[in-house]
């Protein structure tokens, strides 16, 4: 892989060019906790907003988009057996009560709008190339204890597509706030192994490299260098993941965190709050169980 030249004390030109006071995350799990923590070691001086929980893959992230950006309904779903209404793509929106789903709907779709509006730079996730079908409708994760369901099957984007989606969110966010400096990031999250790939690193090599060829087709300037960002201080510091073997410890986030501040404005670093800096803490399984602090 090619020398990063923002690593070095020179300016980088693929990185972040202007002061940005507040930025919005979209997209995969990392996205709330680089918020927390920008906003964190800048001392608060940098405002940030993460109005999503996880949505891990780009088309589902441009249909949420769209259906914010042009006021269009929800679409929520069934599940007949353990009588529960869940949306199509928010998965974390569910209830027994449908009605409950769709009042939530509603303001996730204010804050999602309130927060691109208020931001100087929307920072978006493009997530996996591999995603998860079943009858024909995209899945934004891998229902429980499906994994072997025949009805569900692997599909894998490829440059083209994600070039494609990329420029029709672009068109979503700019609809809402036409001047906001718009970023593509890649997470630096190791894939689950599937028929295609041997193993976890190598699927996550395969998915930064479609990804990168996508962003760097919409210009360099497109490009948020999360993915090397993890990468350079993973393999400084010997910093490990949490329990899952996937989801980046907090020494990790807070060191990439600082890093984004310092590409900012490195004097906000000069001063931190007293409170202990923390992120959600998960098991084996990624679940979350408690907080993990610094």
């Amino acid at each position: 892989m090619e020398k990063l030249n923002f690593y070095s004390e020179k300016k980088s030109e693929l990185f972040l060019k202007s002061t940005f006071k507040s930025i919005c995350f979209l997209g995969a799990c990392t996205a709330h906790n680089l918020a927390s923590g920008i906003e964190y070691f800048s001392n608060y001086n940098i405002t940030t907003y993460a109005p999503y929980q996880t949505i891990f893959n780009a088309p589902s992230l441009l249909k949420d988009l769209e259906i914010v950006s042009h006021s269009l309904k929800h679409k929520v779903i069934i599940d007949s057996q353990l009588k529960l209404f869940t949306d199509e793509i928010r998965f974390w929106n569910t209830s027994n009560n449908v009605n409950e789903v769709i009042e939530k709907n509603k303001q996730i779709d204010e804050e999602v709008v309130k927060n691109i509006v208020n931001s100087d730079l929307v920072v978006v996730s493009l997530g996996s190339v591999e995603m998860w079908k079943k009858s024909n409708r995209v899945l934004n994760k891998l229902p429980k204890d499906q994994f072997y369901n025949t009805e569900i099957v692997n599909v894998y984007l490829t440059a083209e597509d994600l070039v494609s989606i990329a420029q029709d969110i672009i068109k979503c966010i700019h609809s809402i706030n036409p001047s906001s400096s718009i970023q593509f990031s890649i997470p630096y999250v190791l894939l689950k192994a599937s028929e295609k790939f041997s193993n976890l690193h190598l699927a996550t090599t395969e998915n930064y490299r479609i990804m990168k060829n996508a962003i760097m087709e919409l210009g360099t300037e497109y490009y948020f260098p999360e993915y090397e960002l993890f990468k350079f201080y993973i393999e400084k510091n010997k910093i490990n993941f949490q329990q899952d073997k996937r989801h980046p410890s907090v020494e990790l986030i807070a060191d990439v965190s600082k890093h984004i501040v310092r590409e900012i404005d490195k004097s906000l670093l000069s001063k931190t709050p007293s409170e202990r800096f923390s992120i959600n803490k998960v098991n084996t399984r990624g679940k979350i169980y408690g907080k993990d602090y610094l």
